[in-house]
């Protein structure tokens, strides 16, 4: 029995899944010191934290684009947040970003996602599918086609400075050694998420009320992306887009939301505070979470 011919294949319409699939977590050096004007002013007013800042960080930064203007910005959010009956998304329907998550204690964003042009391009027609946005913690470096983050998981844009991912020099600032293992004595509070529950870093207090490192509940997708490598990405899910990643109840201690159900005491700018629920910014995927429990402010769109 004779086999026939195989049909020519066209090299010109051939992907290279494993180069479009590449990954970067090495960042931009930073090599600016801690600018000397950064504020964040907080006050309460009744059933209100008012939030004043310029989005300038009190930590080195690595911005490729060099120094940056000051640019000032005024949150709300209610002091005593509740749980809301359904999660909101910090994404449009469409998939592009519609809220920041939040604001960090110095004054930067929260705003994990990018925008363009770190969305998958249709190789023939330029067109980008949102359906397929880069994971900026896995896309790092100075490349053209990669987010430049620096050590914060941080760089300028439209949206000025802003944190894409668990921003360990201010972090460092917070709490020194926190980011090389050392264990705070309490929580570490980076932030207000856009609904008013606060965020810690890596630690808050487990069902008997230690303090232990608590661990997101998404992983990677097994086998192999379903896209052509044209209008769709291939290759084998590696965490280079946002829908590599799958949310599974109970892998770990934290909701979809990264955040916990759970008793917390802090020290906030305005005070100790108690709440009953908390986000976590996490080692692992999603760093920071991409929905809210509560109802989050139009302050944040």
């Amino acid at each position: 029995c004779v086999l026939p011919p195989e049909p020519p294949v066209d090299s010109s319409s051939a992907v290279d899944c494993a180069e479009a699939n590449a990954i970067s977590t090495v960042g931009v050096d930073c090599t600016f010191p801690a600018p000397d004007n950064s504020n964040y002013v907080e006050a309460i007013d009744g059933a209100i934290r008012s939030i004043s800042c310029n989005t300038v960080p009190n930590h080195t930064y690595g911005d490729f684009r060099g120094r940056f203007a000051p640019f000032e910005r005024s949150f709300s959010l209610p002091t005593s947040p509740t749980i809301a009956q359904e999660t909101t998304s910090i994404f449009n329907t469409n998939n592009r970003s519609r809220y920041f998550f939040g604001v960090a204690t110095n004054g930067v964003y929260f705003a994990p996602a990018p925008a363009t042009p770190f969305i998958f391009e249709n190789t023939q027609t330029g067109e980008y599918n949102w359906d397929w946005v880069f994971e900026a913690s896995m896309n790092k470096g100075p490349e053209q086609d990669q987010v430049k983050l620096d050590c914060a998981n941080a760089h300028s844009g439209d949206q000025c400075y802003h944190y894409h991912g668990q921003m360990f020099a201010f972090a460092a600032v917070l709490s020194p050694g926190i980011t090389s293992g050392s264990v705070p004595d309490e929580p570490v509070q980076v932030g207000w998420a856009a609904d008013g529950f606060p965020m810690v870093y890596l630690y808050g207090p487990d069902a008997s009320g230690n303090l232990v490192k608590l661990t997101a509940s998404y992983r990677l997708k097994e086998g192999e992306r379903p896209g052509d490598g044209i209008s769709a990405p291939c290759g084998p899910y590696n965490g280079k887009y946002y829908n590599d990643y799958e949310f599974i109840a109970n892998l770990g201690e934290l909701d979809e939301c990264n955040g916990i159900e759970r008793s917390i005491t802090i020290n906030t700018p305005s005070g100790r505070q108690h709440f009953p629920y908390f986000y976590v910014v996490t080692e692992t995927f999603p760093q920071i979470g991409r929905c809210f429990t509560g109802l989050p402010d139009d302050s944040f769109l």
